[in-house]
């Protein structure tokens, strides 16, 4: 998924489904952190402090939720494409991931006052 539809002053909602090999929703996803990360590179380190934390939306569907504030994006230039991955990780177990594309903030229009 790719995010590329708004500013920076504006908040981006993020939801995902954590589902099992068989497209199930997880079981016990309370037991689940869910983590996105955004760095210049698909692989590379975190942007500055550019690690966000879910919360469990819905537990019967498995689905987590992050709201983007503006100050979530501030390190983010607009018009340069960067990369995110979500991470799940269940208690004592390796990290798996779940998403990965890119988000990229529109040039804002700054008028005079």
């Amino acid at each position: 998924m790719d995010i590329n539809t708004t500013h920076k002053d504006e908040e981006v909602t993020v939801d995902i489904l954590v589902q099992d090999a068989n497209g199930n929703p997880i079981a016990a996803p309370a037991l689940h952190a869910v983590s996105m990360v955004i760095s210049d590179t698909g692989g590379g380190a975190a942007l500055g402090n550019t690690k966000y934390d879910f919360t469990l939306a819905d537990s019967g569907t498995a689905r987590f939720r992050r709201v983007l504030s503006p100050s979530d994006l501030s390190a983010l230039t607009e018009g340069v494409t960067y990369h995110y991955n979500i991470w799940s990780k269940e208690t004592a177990k390796v990290p798996v991931l779940r998403d990965k594309g890119t988000i990229s903030l529109l040039q804002s229009i700054s008028l005079p006052a």
